[in-house]
């Protein structure tokens, strides 16, 4: 705060009441008044120091640092095969797996505690609904799934202790809208929401076919898949049974997977 002596600080106010007398008389006046006490250290002064220069505007500076911190993060992309999840093959451990890619896309958004499949006479494999031999089964006794949004690990073993990992699934009804995470199949790059023209371009071999619900199945895969009751891959839209080999124009890819994964029993 500026110190003034006392007599100045007489004048001052006195100066500042003549201001305001002339001020209802002469704008001008006012106006040069005002300038000749912007010197003065008042509270009004120093409120008036306190605002923004521009009117209380965010400045291109910090509007940039703003859009910045809000922009959406950048798209994490990952490879899967009939051989494993990026570079981890399919017979890993689920701890070295699951800390490996923890570090990589961050905590899973879900990991349910291992499941005790069960078995059933005269039947083989382990089921995991006892006495119910069309509820998904698989040849191992114990069964865990981690998921990073879309893409769920399968893991399996004879106990909680010795679970490594034996498939993946992506499917869009396990992600979102603001998923950054897109797995994709190792050399071409085909993942959720291409097109059956770049799925068959890229694998020739593969065929569309009318599956559970009237769905589209995308058979002839390249691995072996695992089957959910409808198909192992999968597209948008239904089958058309009057054009059993035509496929919706705007028809994508809505599931993957590879490896080994209990499948239900039915379908």
């Amino acid at each position: 705060m500026t110190m003034v002596r006392n007599g100045s600080l007489r004048r001052a106010r006195g100066g500042d009441r003549r201001a305001r007398s002339a001020f209802a008389g002469s704008a001008a006046l006012a106006l040069a008044t005002t300038l000749m006490l912007a010197g003065c250290a008042s509270d009004e002064d120093a409120a008036a120091a306190d605002r923004e220069p521009d009117g209380g505007r965010v400045s291109d500076q910090s509007s940039a640092a703003t859009n910045a911190s809000t922009a959406a993060p950048a798209e994490t992309r990952i490879s899967v095969s009939g051989k494993g999840v990026g570079r981890y093959r399919f017979g890993t451990s689920a701890d070295r797996v699951v800390d490996g890619l923890t570090r990589r896309l961050g905590e899973p958004t879900a990991a349910p505690a291992p499941k005790e499949f069960v078995r059933i006479k005269g039947h083989r494999g382990w089921y995991e609904v006892a006495g119910d031999p069309l509820s998904p089964s698989w040849r191992y006794r114990v069964f865990a799934t981690t998921c990073w949004q879309s893409l769920c690990l399968d893991f399996g073993g004879k106990s909680a202790d010795s679970l490594a990992l034996r498939g993946w699934e992506v499917s869009r009804s396990r992600g979102s809208s603001d998923d950054t995470l897109r797995a994709e199949l190792a050399d071409t790059g085909i993942g959720l929401g291409n097109r059956w023209r770049s799925v068959h371009a890229a694998y020739p071999d593969t065929s569309v076919h009318g599956s559970e619900g009237a769905s589209l199945e995308i058979r002839n895969t390249p691995w072996p898949t695992i089957h959910d009751g409808v198909g192992g891959w999968r597209l948008s839209g239904h089958w058309d049974y009057k054009h059993p080999d035509r496929v919706p124009r705007r028809a994508s890819v809505i599931r993957l997977s590879g490896g080994e994964g209990p499948e239900p029993g039915c379908c």
